[in-house]
């Protein structure tokens, strides 16, 4: 590596210390420099905060974090804020759906798992709303480009709601360290659960926590 590529790896590495930990890695033991040969891999010409965030995806989606289920959430962000863009330039803020449960999922068009559950993700709407449950989805970009979104979507097909944040800052404010991640929002505007990882979100365990937030 040069000596900018170099400098870029031990941010890098400061920056995952503390999300490894709370994944369970055993940091005296693990190997920081095997992260080395992503150092030329083109996202990294993107900035050093683009830098930090991407590869903190890679190692996170390649871990076994055993992430498959809802948790309850222990953040300190109690009532998140969100004003962002659709694709068509409409903006949303979470207040809007004050009254509905809200997923709110921070995704990637090269996350594997965001690919994988976002069929699940579609389903689960559509159960829902067959039950009268008052129920949306709010998928946050993570900063790539509104033509990459629009070639991804056009592929995929969601039938919820893509939200563009292209400079970041949501992924900062949220404290986002994974793709996926997952936050489950009451009536109220409460963060009441959290996941981080892909998981098929049409499942019955998933369905019946849903149905009984909806109640309060």
């Amino acid at each position: 590596m040069n000596n900018h590529q170099n400098a870029i790896f031990h941010q890098i590495t400061n920056f995952l210390k503390t999300p490894l930990a709370l994944l369970g890695v055993d940091l005296k033991n693990f190997q920081f420099n095997k992260i080395c040969h992503f150092a030329n891999h083109p996202y990294l010409c993107k900035g050093l905060r683009m830098n930090k965030i991407f590869l903190a995806l890679l190692l996170i989606i390649t871990l076994n974090t055993n992430a498959v289920e809802l948790k309850k959430y222990t953040g300190l962000i109690k009532k998140p804020t969100i004003s962002l863009p659709d694709l068509n330039g409409k903006i949303h803020t979470l207040s809007q759906y004050k009254g509905n449960i809200v997923l709110v999922q921070f995704w990637a068009t090269y996350c594997p798992p965001c690919i994988k559950e976002m069929p699940s993700m579609n389903s689960l709407q559509s159960k829902l709303k067959k039950a009268d449950i008052p129920f949306k989805i709010l998928a946050i970009n993570m900063a790539e480009s509104k033509a990459e979104v629009e070639k991804f979507v056009k592929i995929v097909n969601p039938e919820f709601t893509i939200l563009m944040n292209e400079d970041g800052s949501s992924i900062q404010q949220w404290q986002v360290f994974a793709a996926p991640s997952n936050f489950l929002i009451n009536k109220q505007g409460e963060i009441i659960y959290t996941l981080f990882g892909g998981v098929e979100w049409n499942s019955k365990e998933i369905i019946k926590k849903i149905t009984q937030l909806s109640k309060f």
